[in-house]
């Protein structure tokens, strides 16, 4: 089985900033969203490890430290690596697991 492809090349530029969403919500994981984005980073870096370490140092992150990266820092390390698309889709999904369930109707009076 081949490595992941990156979505977006993968190149060594200028430090960038990760795109926030219009509604200015911050996005959120949970422990299963987390530890599937961190899974999916790690595909993608087994892929091309040198290139992946280099241009997250540009970034000012280190892959060494995935496991302990903040939810900022992962989201910044999905963007630079193309993953943006699938980390967004990662809190949809967390989004519509806890969605609360709605109120009951009030008792309807004879």
């Amino acid at each position: 089985m081949s490595a992941p492809q990156p979505v977006v090349p993968l190149t060594r530029s200028q430090p960038h900033q990760t795109p926030s969403n219009t509604k200015r919500e911050s996005l959120k994981l949970g422990g299963e969203g987390r530890k599937a984005l961190i899974k999916r980073l790690r595909e993608f870096h087994e892929g091309s490890k040198d290139l992946v370490e280099e241009t997250l140092l540009d970034q000012g992150l280190k892959y060494g430290e995935i496991h302990n990266a903040t939810l900022p820092q992962l989201f910044k390390m999905a963007y630079v690596c193309g993953l943006w698309e699938e980390a967004v889709q990662l809190h949809r999904d967390h989004m519509k697991r806890c969605r609360p369930a709605p109120l009951p109707l009030p008792p309807t009076k004879p």
